[in-house]
């Protein structure tokens, strides 16, 4: 499990989220796939954003990097280093973009261009940044060295489908490292790729964010991943934070029955005495369902009690060994809980 002392964490976040909500009008209403989600990530640390398909992980890391969908309704802020990035233009933008933040994105295969040689690619990201023709070929060309592709300069002219899913999502990694950006963002970096691939994928991620000192985020409905790889973790559920906390207190002491539900259906979690997994019953509730004056977890916690259907709970803190361990849960008895 990684182990990171917050006391060692620079007070002033490289990446601060305060209050984003990503809505759509759907049916006469503004329905939100992001919901007041407050978040910090500061350099050096690898953080995860965590829970089930259609948890809002993804329109999260999308509105980060100014990707959200056209017809999106964006409130709140998104500070990346000082500069509140939802006031920036489509010009600061393409500016900003690859080289202050970078994105690995889920499905390599759709994130490169078909018809342009992977190499050209990956040197493309630093040309567009004012980098020289020559030089972004050699940093290309010893960033693919440096994230495990054999025989770089063979593969610089190979174009995407004729590489292997495990070699196209490298190259997606060497071209968001390009101009070496103080965040980076890893949406389900290894979620297409087999067990072992995913393993060397994430020993890359661990090994250049170590050298480089780059914040990372980490997308992922993975637990044993971010066990493995993170310093500190945020459980979303229904497009909301409802618990976050570094990731040893999270594993040894989760709070909210959502995390333990996620638990219990992992091997290494809370189902490793018993070796029987529990899955959570019930799905996510969709987008056009939420209602916003409860917990959204209602209907699938075996803990719920009344006012769970007529109150959202707040986010409150916890005081853990070494960190401030959060919660927003009707359920939890926070007094023996400090």
């Amino acid at each position: 499990m990684h182990v990171n002392d917050n006391s060692m964490i620079d007070s002033n976040p490289i990446l601060q989220v305060d209050n984003l909500s990503l809505s759509f009008y759907i049916k006469s209403r503004y329905a939100k796939a992001v919901d007041s989600v407050s978040f910090a990530l500061h350099k050096g640390e690898m953080v995860a954003l965590v829970g089930e398909s259609g948890c809002g992980k993804t329109m999260t890391s999308l509105c980060i990097m100014g990707l959200q969908p056209r017809n999106a309704k964006v409130e709140g802020s998104v500070f990346c280093a000082g500069n509140d990035v939802l006031r920036f233009s489509e010009k600061r933008w393409m500016e900003y973009r690859g080289k202050k933040i970078a994105m690995i994105f889920q499905e390599p295969l759709s994130a490169l261009n078909p018809l342009l040689p992977v190499g050209f690619q990956i040197a493309e990201a630093g040309m567009v940044h004012g980098m020289h023709k020559r030089s972004a070929k050699e940093k290309a060309l010893d960033l693919m060295a440096q994230v495990g592709l054999p025989h770089p300069k063979q593969l610089y002219e190979a174009y995407p489908y004729q590489l292997s899913g495990g070699q196209r999502q490298r190259i997606i990694i060497a071209s968001a490292l390009m101009n070496d950006p103080d965040i980076l963002i890893a949406d389900e970096p290894t979620s297409s790729l087999d067990v072992t691939i995913q393993a060397q994928i994430m020993a890359i991620l661990a090994d250049l964010h170590k050298k480089t000192d780059t914040a990372l985020l980490l997308i992922s409905h993975d637990m044993d991943l971010v066990k493995e790889s993170c310093d500190r973790m945020y459980i979303m559920y229904a497009g909301r934070i409802i618990e976050s906390g570094t990731v040893s207190d999270i594993f040894l002491h989760p709070l909210h029955p959502y995390t333990q539900g996620l638990l219990r259906a992992i091997p290494s979690g809370f189902a490793a005495e018993t070796q029987q997994l529990q899955g959570i019953p019930g799905v996510v509730p969709s987008i056009e369902s939420r209602q916003y004056d409860c917990c959204l977890f209602y209907e699938r916690c075996t803990c719920h009690k009344p006012l769970c259907q007529s109150a959202v709970p707040d986010m409150l803190t916890m005081h853990a060994a070494h960190s401030a361990h959060c919660v927003a849960c009707h359920a939890v008895d926070y007094k023996e809980s400090l």
